[in-house]
């Protein structure tokens, strides 16, 4: 029983259903499930009416109660060997530390999905920042190294200052683009201006002879938004693979199907 519930437990997801009917298979009786703060978790077997005939094991790890095992006698007035109640604590005992470890595993995904969220909500306010600051301002030195060349073209502009004026020109242009490519690397524009799904249909667009046909299943619908770095990952895995259906596959047509689940 304990190398079965070991080989049940050491999965990347447990079964905890099986996990349930396991148990009740191993000790041969008529109900067993497994109990947390949030209820029961697997159930297996039918429960009987008479609550006298309830074991109740607790899961306890690293002195912490994180539930509780139940298990039915077998029959009115029958109870368990000391052998089986000795088991009963091996089998607790397991039961209880694979608890305590999908418990870190939920705290360790739920802590790296916050760490995306606010890394990509620092990208988008940076985003914001060089779009709506950075961004104009740098454009618009070009445009006053032109007024300043036209206001000096009456008084005689001289070589030296008309080459320093284009190099000017020149740098502020360099600088606008790594802006702008910045600005992208960050998040696609496209995602805040028109939304993940009208971002889509503009990419499969612009990916003209090659036919994609696009159902996006109401993804990122103004009632339910998608985080924004789920957005951006979609985005991102979706442009890859048109781009390299495009360009390697040689195909005609290609098709992408996105569903929330």
């Amino acid at each position: 029983a304990l190398a079965r519930l070991a080989g049940l437990l050491g999965a990347r997801d447990v079964s905890w259903r099986e996990v349930a009917g396991d148990l009740r298979r191993a000790l041969r009786v008529p109900y067993v499930s497994v109990l947390t703060e949030q209820g029961a978790l697997a159930e297996a077997g039918t429960r009987p009416d008479d609550e006298a005939r309830l074991r109740v094991t607790p899961l306890v790890h690293a002195d912490v109660t994180l539930g509780s095992l139940v298990v039915a006698t077998r029959g009115r007035g029958g109870g368990f060997a000391p052998a089986e109640r000795r088991l009963l604590q091996d089998l607790g005992t397991q039961v209880a530390s694979a608890l305590h470890e999908e418990g870190l595993d939920r705290e360790v995904r739920a802590s790296r999905q916050r760490l995306i969220l606010a890394r990509e909500d620092e990208r988008r306010m940076l985003r914001r920042t060089l779009h709506d600051d950075v961004g104009p301002t740098i454009a618009s030195i070009p445009l006053r190294a032109e007024t300043v060349r036209r206001l000096m073209a009456s008084r005689g502009v001289t070589t030296e200052v008309t080459e320093l004026l284009d190099r000017i020109e020149r740098d502020a242009g360099q600088a606008a683009d790594a802006v702008r490519h910045l600005d992208y690397d960050l998040r696609p524009p496209a995602l805040d201006d028109r939304g993940l799904a009208s971002a889509l249909e503009e990419l499969a667009v612009g990916l003209a002879p090659l036919a994609v046909h696009l159902d996006t299943g109401g993804i990122g619908s103004p009632g339910a938004p998608l985080p924004p770095a789920v957005e951006v990952a979609t985005y991102r895995i979706v442009s890859s693979a048109l781009a390299n259906a495009a360009r390697h596959a040689q195909a005609q047509a290609c098709w992408v199907t996105l569903r929330r689940g």
